[in-house]
């Protein structure tokens, strides 16, 4: 039965360890099932949160899951930014490059809507059309 146990325990520790091919989101399967168990079941559902470590970021960054009545009532929105991501850890580079855009502070949060300044633009004219052209989107 011991044996048992730690084979069980070592498989759900790998679930939350294991390597992620990029665009292969089943890979997920495991660790998003048992955070579910974790969080609803274990316990009789009183975790309100679990932290556990980020595969795709080489195991330097953490994930954290947190029921969102609990999300909601412990934590508001104090300030969002916008960033265009221009390098990421698949580039070999060995981290992520942002140029930052915008940020923002004031929101309806009965709407749910920021509130963005349109004259509070960080980057030139000519970087944001370049994005819009080479990217097809739309940031206005």
């Amino acid at each position: 039965m011991r044996a048992q146990i730690d084979d069980l325990v070592q498989f759900i520790a790998d679930a939350f360890t294991k390597r992620i091919k990029a665009g292969q989101h089943l890979d997920y399967i495991f660790s998003a099932y048992f955070s579910n168990k974790i969080l609803y079941e274990l316990e009789n559902g009183s975790i309100d949160a679990i932290y556990y470590p980020s595969v795709k970021d080489g195991l330097t960054f953490e994930n954290l899951a947190i029921k969102p009545h609990v999300f909601d009532k412990t934590y508001y929105l104090a300030e969002v930014f916008e960033d265009f991501v221009v390098q990421d850890l698949e580039s070999g580079a060995g981290g992520y490059l942002f140029n930052g855009i915008s940020d923002c502070k004031s929101f309806d949060y009965g709407s749910g809507k920021i509130l963005w300044d349109k004259e509070k633009i960080y980057q030139p004219d000519s970087f944001m059309k370049h994005i819009k052209i080479a990217h097809n989107v739309d940031i206005d």
